[in-house]
Formats: C-alpha cells, sequence, structure tokens
C-alpha cells in the first residue's frame, strides 16, 4: 500500500502553472507529479513544472509517462509511469 497521503489533484500554483499531483508524506517534504501521456518526454515537456519549483517547498519531482527511457531534466525524474509509482511508493516507506 502506497505510503502516502494524496493531498492536491491539478493544484493551481500562480500566473496560471499547475502540477497534477502533490503527495504529501508522513516523514518529509511533499512530493511533486506531472503526468503526461507522450511516449518521449524532452525538456520543453516540463516547462510549467520548473516553473513551479521555487514556489513549493518539496522533496522530489517525477514527471511520469508513457517513455521508457529514465532520464533527468532540471531535477525533475522522468520514469515511465509503472517504474515511478513504484519508486515513489518503495521512497514513501
Amino acid at each position: 500500500m502506497l505510503g502516502c497521503v494524496l493531498i492536491d489533484v491539478l493544484h493551481h500554483i500562480q500566473n496560471n502553472q499547475e502540477v497534477d499531483l502533490i503527495i504529501e508524506r508522513p516523514r518529509g517534504l511533499p512530493i511533486l507529479i506531472e503526468i503526461k501521456l507522450s511516449s518521449k518526454i524532452t525538456d520543453d515537456k516540463l516547462s510549467s513544472l520548473v516553473k513551479i519549483m521555487p514556489d513549493l517547498k518539496h522533496e522530489q519531482m517525477y514527471l511520469l509517462s508513457n517513455d521508457p527511457e529514465e532520464q533527468v531534466f532540471s531535477k525533475v525524474r522522468c520514469l515511465y509511469f509503472i517504474n515511478g509509482i513504484r519508486e515513489i511508493n518503495y521512497n514513501s516507506n
């Protein structure tokens, strides 16, 4: 079972920026998650998430997608969605 609590879905920050999910864990700072259907992630897909980084205190940022290639852009871990869910669950315990 996922050891965390979903605190917000499609969270609007400011200036029409948003993040799809914010997960609060029992210990530590929240995890921010962006979800894309793309089969190939490039750094331009992260623009709104990167703009939010200074506005929200967070421990980790993820972009979950259909792209099987694991990547990191601007401190955002980009993972295939199933692998990302497993990693978030593992890190939450």
